[in-house]
């Protein structure tokens, strides 16, 4: 995240890190992380966009399909990509929900800070996306 920070450094809403990376920095075992997510405002989300225009991943696709909406992009880091999530939404019952933080605690690498849903915020958000590989993720969490 070292080439990621100088730009999340700049941002003026608060941004959170969640998905297999925040649980892998909450000190559950988990096998992999494919990216980096980062949950934000949709105004950090196009400042992102902006700094690291070179490393956009034109047209990507998400796995969410019609689940989730938020101001997207990915982009291409040396170690791993970042995926970014302004105002993310996920659909239940034909409604849109917004999706939040509540509680969360400080991460400090190389003296930088990135916020971390708690354990159990993160359980919390993995119920609410509810999908497949979500519901392997709580497994983890509950061993």
């Amino acid at each position: 995240m070292h080439q990621a920070y100088p730009s999340l450094s700049q941002l003026q809403d608060d941004y959170f890190l969640i998905g297999s990376s925040a649980l892998a920095l909450t000190g559950i075992n988990i096998a992999s992380a494919n990216d980096i997510d980062i949950l934000t405002s949709h105004k950090n989300a196009d400042d992102l966009k902006n700094s690291w225009s070179n490393r956009l991943k034109a047209n990507y696709q998400t796995d969410g399909g019609s689940l989730f909406q938020s101001n997207f992009a990915r982009f291409n880091f040396d170690i791993m990509d970042i995926e970014v999530m302004g105002d993310l939404e996920v659909k239940r019952n034909n409604t849109w929900i917004p999706v939040t933080v509540q509680d969360y605690f400080l991460f400090e690498e190389n003296g930088y800070q990135i916020k971390i849903p708690t354990l159990e915020e993160q359980k919390r958000i993995l119920l609410l996306f509810d999908r497949t590989k979500d519901k392997e993720k709580l497994k983890l969490i509950t061993l």
